[in-house]
């Protein structure tokens, strides 16, 4: 292991890494065999006869082992490329099923189907799914990926051989026990599955599953308090929203956490404003904030429209209280300073055309106001 780690990698040209047609086939098969993949410290490459190269290994053997490193001669050959691009994103990634289905395609120009793709290397034809759905969301393909169709957002089940597979895998069995810590349990079997499924058809790199358990551990605590931890199915059901949020990377996964505390922030904050605590917002509560918070009104602009709302219909009337903050967004109004800016008497000089346009607009306002508040007091 220690001569595979000081292992260091000639590349042909730059941005590009170039490989004969033949090693790329070779490289597959030792994937798919789940095999370390172990090269000499050094490779030279020349384009040069077979024969040729039978001769000079022999006559350089004694001396190139003598020396601590050996060159191959490697035969001309049709070659793939690789941009150094497309090779950052695959290791940032780390999803080794993308990365080996990408080398296929390569290989075979583009031309595949999920079927032959899945035996050749030796996957179901779901993880060959996941896989291309990793690449079609990293730009390295165009094809879109038929995504499988998951009864309830429920993953398939697995087989004892399928999980013994699984567990011979280093990154697989760290994976399953930092979860474990993380939720406080040994997983059962049925967990287990669910958790190779969302590596697996879904295509969440380990980082990103990790991160996903601790973001599910904590709306856990939030809801329930402390102690509480989330089920596999929560998790499973959570995978099935960021997949369809197209979330890959770290990256994305993290900023999609922060706006979603961003978002929470603003909803405690409005709740404040509205008077109500101790409870929970009603579904249609939610609806008229998340509608706000996604006009950009911030919690002052809709203090002073609740203010407002039960000066005028003495209780929180959550439609008049919409219709103020809808007049105003179609103004471009949405922090308290700017309400109250536009709402100063400064304007036209009366008797002006501008001051008649400006009072008629006002008086239409004001007249839909008072036919809405006249339907509220109806009910």
């Amino acid at each position: 292991m220690a001569d595979f780690l000081s292992t260091t990698i000639l590349l042909f040209s730059d941005p590009f890494v170039n490989m004969p047609a033949g090693a790329f086939a070779g490289l597959l098969q030792v994937f798919t065999k789940r095999d370390f993949f172990i090269v000499p410290r050094r490779v030279t490459c020349y384009n040069t006869s077979v024969e040729t190269c039978e001769k000079r290994k022999k006559r350089k053997r004694g001396a190139s082992m003598a020396g601590g490193s050996e060159k191959f001669i490697l035969p001309s050959e049709e070659r793939v490329s690789l941009s150094a691009a497309a090779v950052d994103q695959l290791i940032q990634t780390a999803d080794p099923s993308a990365a080996l289905l990408y080398l296929y395609i390569l290989r075979h120009r583009g031309e595949i189907t999920a079927g032959q793709a899945a035996k050749d290397l030796r996957m179901t034809e779901g993880e060959v799914g996941a896989a291309l759905r990793t690449l079609d969301k990293l730009g390295l393909v165009r094809q879109n990926a038929p995504r499988a169709h998951y009864q309830e957002d429920k993953l398939p089940n697995y087989t004892i051989q399928d999980i013994a597979r699984e567990n011979r895998d280093g990154t697989f069995r760290t994976l399953l026990q930092s979860v474990q810590e993380a939720l406080g349990t040994k997983l059962s079997s049925s967990d287990v599955e669910k958790l190779i499924g969302i590596r697996r058809e879904l295509g969440f790199p380990p980082e990103v599953i990790l991160l996903l358990v601790n973001y599910c551990v904590s709306e856990t605590t939030r809801k329930y308090g402390p102690g509480r931890r989330p089920t596999m199915r929560f998790v499973e059901k959570t995978a099935f929203t960021w997949e369809r949020e197209e979330i890959v990377t770290l990256e994305q996964a993290e900023t999609y956490i922060r706006r979603r505390e961003e978002r929470r922030s603003a909803m405690e904050q409005i709740k404040r404003a509205l008077q109500i605590r101790d409870r929970e917002l009603s579904p249609t509560e939610r609806q008229y904030v998340d509608s706000w918070i996604e006009k950009g009104f911030t919690p002052d602009a809709v203090e002073i429209a609740y203010d407002r709302t039960i000066i005028k219909t003495e209780r929180r009337a959550w439609p008049y209280m919409n219709s103020i903050l809808n007049a105003w967004h179609d103004k471009g109004l949405h922090t308290a300073e700017e309400i109250l800016s536009a709402e100063q008497p400064a304007g036209p000089k009366s008797g002006t055309p501008g001051a008649y346009a400006q009072a008629g607009s006002a008086d239409a306002e004001r007249d839909h106001m008072r036919r809405l508040l006249r339907e509220l007091n109806k009910e």
